[in-house]
């Protein structure tokens, strides 16, 4: 490919957002758009956090009305500012002892872009500092009331259990017979609180206007419910997503739930699904966006789901009026680019919202979040160059990066440092990116903050980045990691020539882009590359095409299948720390995926021998073949393990479809997570609980983790030797 590498400069702290404005996407907005914002109500000055809070309740309040009096201009959905207001009249009345960073002072907010940015850098400000921000949103207006309506407090005896579940997920098809019950001869649902979020959308009664998705409480939906009697005992499950909009393709060309599965349903089911007699489970959900489920990247995902796991807090912290209840969240999604050690945004702020609620809720009020620990042990996405001292034959290292054809997302590769080997601004390492034909970057050393941009003859459009920065912990972090932590990001614009979201984007080369790494240090360095996810996911339309590592070193001769996948001791591409990079926090519990009644299989080649129990403890119980290892620095492995299949010929595990009486067969940690999830909740939501009755492993293996969710605690039961949908 020929082209020219050139300097850039950065314009974006998150690099994700920067290479949408590097390359010219359709997210390249102007500084009167608005970007969703995560921000943290400073503590220090007089009468602080108070007047802090009371300017921007101000604020709010004359954006909201359109005055000419507002310094700037705030938006908050109604349940942030309902938040917001509730605190200000408490610290009017009473004094609250607020931790350094306390989650109870950060708020999602809208602010124009022109406010979130100044030199590459989040601007400062004297009331707060930004936590971070997403992408931004083009042409959005507001409606008076973006959230629709608000769930109050809800002392519902009827659902006696102590212990409430929140899922937030893909397309929830919140009717279905599973969550709901019959109760004085009709039909009310187990949900106390719904969110259906969506992207900011255009209201089709009032163009110009948009809207952020709406919330349900359990009134409404009981009503929906009603409404919808078929006059035969049963509910037309359709016609309540039609008056919830839920199903509108006057919206968008495009309704999850208009499918005969979802990712969404399926993982709630398991989690909280109940037939119609049994004592129902409190349930808190949130619907994300179709397209920010789409985008596997996970660059668009931080705001919402972060919004979506705070808005589960706030109604387990509101829901009952003899104080918070208890909480178990599933979150079954997950990606592959990041540190994978905690002090990433979304890894930390999940920590935040998760281990926060413990400082202010009563004693005996837990509250833990379930996530899968991923399926990408043998996609070859993660790779550990071993690299010798500087003059030594092995002090430079290199792999193929494969980029597919036809590829209609964006490709990111994270390589990431260890701790403590920086100590100034100059990379010790130099890196060079070569693309298919040429020329390869320039063999030089990075400073924090450098850009080298590469355009294709003629044009000025990059079709490739690399990135070099210090990475600071976040704000407030107080874990075992120390210091910055020094990371190159690589990213390429999609293959596909015909197909570009605006005018002037290059497609980047599909094949082999070769990454070389050259230590410049006199000591040996151990160096992580993290491909991010780029896959299209079952059911939505073409997307992404799933890049990976490539080596002469990586097909190997297995001895057990005789298949030619073996990596080599000398291959750079491993299978270890494979795992979600949600994962790598404090507060997330892993959960793996386990496959019953097959042969143990041999897992060969550059593997670090585990420390933990062997696979034989486990037997007739082995690994699923694509459930993710090694979570680094705590433990070697996921918490524990559920069953997600039954030998290669009886794969997944059914749970319910979209409508009322389907059923569904799905695969994946993300299906293991919910199974663990309803267990922990079972145990007044106490994960260490459960595994003192499972008789747990001390030690996790690095697959299986310290224990597999025995059958009685499972949702799903073999019978005769077939799978059998437990109802």
């Amino acid at each position: 490919m020929k082209g020219v590498w050139y300097e850039g400069a950065v314009m974006r702290p998150d690099r994700y957002i920067d290479w949408s404005v590097q390359a010219s996407f359709d997210r390249r907005a102007g500084d009167d758009n608005w970007c969703p914002v995560a921000i943290q109500v400073l503590q220090s000055g007089k009468d602080a956090p108070l007047a802090h809070l009371e300017w921007l309740q101000a604020q709010v309040r004359a954006t909201k009305s359109g005055a000419a009096t507002a310094a700037m201009e705030i938006r908050m959905r109604s349940v942030e500012e309902l938040a917001l207001d509730t605190l200000v009249e408490r610290l009017k009345g009473e004094d609250i002892a607020f931790k350094p960073d306390d989650v109870r002072l950060e708020f999602f907010v809208y602010l124009r872009q022109a406010d979130v940015y100044d030199a590459g850098n989040y601007r400062s400000a004297a009331h707060y500092f930004i936590r971070f921000a997403g992408p931004p949103i083009s042409d959005l207006n507001f409606l008076p009331n973006t959230a629709g309506a608000e769930t109050g407090l809800i002392d519902d005896n009827t659902l006696t259990r102590k212990v409430a579940i929140g899922v937030i997920d893909d397309a929830i098809a919140f009717a279905h017979q599973r969550f709901r019950r019959v109760s004085d001869g009709r039909y009310e649902t187990n949900i106390l609180g719904l969110w259906l979020q969506d992207i900011e959308f255009e209201d089709p009664d009032k163009p110009g206007q948009f809207r952020f998705g709406r919330q349900l409480n359990l009134d409404e939906i009981n009503q929906q419910l009603s409404k919808a009697g078929d006059g035969f005992g049963g509910v037309r499950d359709l016609d309540v997503y039609r008056a919830t909009k839920a199903l509108d393709f006057t919206v968008s060309d495009r309704s999850a739930l208009a499918r005969a599965s979802t990712h969404g349903t399926h993982v709630m089911d398991l989690a909280v699904g109940t037939a119609q007699e049994e004592d129902p489970i409190p349930i808190f959900a949130v619907q994300l966006p179709v397209s920010i489920t789409a985008d596997t990247s996970g660059m668009s995902l931080a705001s919402y789901a972060l919004q979506g796991l705070r808005q589960i807090v706030l109604w387990a912290d509101n829901s009952r009026k003899d104080g918070p209840t208890s909480l178990v969240v599933n979150f079954s999604y997950g990606f592959q680019g990041g540190p994978k050690d905690g002090t990433s945004v979304l890894e930390h702020e999940i920590d935040r919202l998760i281990g926060g609620r413990s400082t202010y809720v009563p004693e005996g009020v837990t509250t833990a979040i379930v996530l899968p620990s991923g399926n990408s042990f043998n996609d070859r996405t993660s790779a550990r160059m071993t690299l010798k001292a500087k003059g030594d034959c092995d002090a430079s290292s290199w792999v193929d990066w494969m980029i597919l054809p036809d590829d209609r997302t964006e490709s990111y590769l994270e390589i990431w440092l260890p701790r403590g080997v920086c100590d100034g601004r100059q990379a010790p390492l130099r890196l060079t990116l070569t693309p298919p034909g040429g020329p390869a970057s320039p063999c030089e050393l990075f400073c924090d903050g450098d850009l080298k941009l590469f355009a294709p003859a003629g044009s000025t459009v990059p079709v490739a980045g690399i990135y070099y920065d210090m990475v600071p912990l976040p704000s407030g972090y107080d874990g075992p990691c120390d210091g910055p932590r020094a990371r190159f990001f690589l990213a390429l614009n999609r293959t596909n020539a015909l197909e570009t979201p605006v005018a002037g984007l290059e497609p980047a080369e599909a094949g082999r882009w070769r990454i070389t790494v050259e230590n410049e240090l006199d000591r040996q360095v151990e160096v992580d590359l993290y491909i991010q996810r780029d896959d299209t996911l079952f059911g939505y339309s073409p997307g992404g095409r799933q890049s990976y590592f490539d080596h002469p070193a990586a097909y190997g001769r297995t001895s057990q299948s005789g298949d030619y996948d073996l990596l080599e001791e000398n291959c750079p591409i491993v299978h270890e720390r494979t795992f979600s990079a949600l994962g790598g926090g404090s507060e997330p519990v892993l959960a793996g995926a386990a496959e019953l009644g097959a042969l143990p299989r041999l897992v060969e080649g550059n593997e670090v021998p585990d420390t933990g129990p062997a696979d034989a403890d486990f037997l007739p119980v082995t690994p699923s073949n694509f459930s993710a290892k090694g979570r680094i620095p705590a433990t070697r492995g996921p918490f524990a393990s559920a069953i997600c299949d039954q030998g290669p010929t009886f794969p997944g595990i059914y749970a319910a479809g979209v409508m009322s009486g389907s059923m569904a067969l799905y695969s994946g940690t993300s299906i293991a997570a919910p199974q663990i999830a309803r267990a922990i909740a079972a145990e007044n939501g106490e994960p260490e609980e459960l595994a003192k009755l499972e008789n747990a492993h001390r030690e996790p293996h690095s697959r299986l983790g310290r224990f597999v969710l025995s059958e009685d605690r499972s949702v799903t039961a073999p019978v005769n030797g077939k799978r059998r949908y437990k109802a």
